[in-house]
Formats: structure tokens, C-alpha cells, sequence
């Protein structure tokens, strides 16, 4: 989102394309276009599997996840 609380931008993808593999092309295309420093992704469980999460990781990348109760781990709850 921009300063003002609007998304800055958008994109579309093949029906047949799994939005979990669209999710790393579109962070960095964004990153590239806006010349983000230091963006933090905003994502729900929806978006995110591991490779997803190793790829942030791997690129330095601050982020959020949403994530479902029943899936998390006995130390966080």
C-alpha cells in the first residue's frame, strides 16, 4: 500500500497458475519497480508454503504471516 492506504499496484496471472507460485514474481517486480528498500510482506496462510517462506528468508525480506490456530505449534499458543 502507499502512503495514502491505497494498493500501488496490481497484476494478473494464467487461471491455471497456482497464486502460490505468483506471489515471489510479484514481490520482486514490485521491489524493482518502486525501488523498495526494505518492504515487509503482508501475506495470509493462503499464499505461503515453504519454499515461499525460504525465499524471503534467502532474500533478506521482513515479513507477516497470517496463519491458521489450528496449524501452529504448542509454543506459540
Amino acid at each position: 500500500m502507499g502512503q495514502h492506504g491505497y494498493p500501488i499496484a496490481s497484476d494478473s496471472f494464467q487461471g491455471n497458475r497456482h497464486e502460490v507460485h505468483t506471489m515471489i514474481p510479484f514481490i520482486e517486480e514490485l521491489i524493482k519497480l518502486y525501488r523498495l528498500p526494505n518492504p515487509i510482506i503482508v501475506v495470509d496462510a493462503g499464499l505461503m508454503n515453504k519454499s515461499n517462506i525460504a525465499q524471503l528468508c534467502h532474500q533478506g525480506l521482513g515479513f507477516i504471516l497470517g496463519a491458521r490456530i489450528k496449524n501452529t505449534s504448542q509454543e506459540l499458543t
